[in-house]
């Protein structure tokens, strides 16, 4: 995973991302779009004892 630019990975302690095994559907107008879908867990912390969700 390469973060860079706005998602700056000196801020990051841990980031995960899950590829989830099914598709969504995404509907825009008429049109139908299938997507795999995908999920990103990011975490900022000092001492990895508590830690807070990451705004990427």
């Amino acid at each position: 995973m390469c973060l860079q630019g706005r998602w700056s990975s000196h801020k990051l302690s841990q980031a995960f991302v899950e590829f989830q095994s099914v598709k969504s559907v995404d509907v825009l107008g008429d049109c139908r779009r299938h997507a795999w879908g995908m999920a990103l867990l990011a975490m900022e912390t000092i001492d990895f004892t508590c830690f807070r969700n990451a705004n990427v």
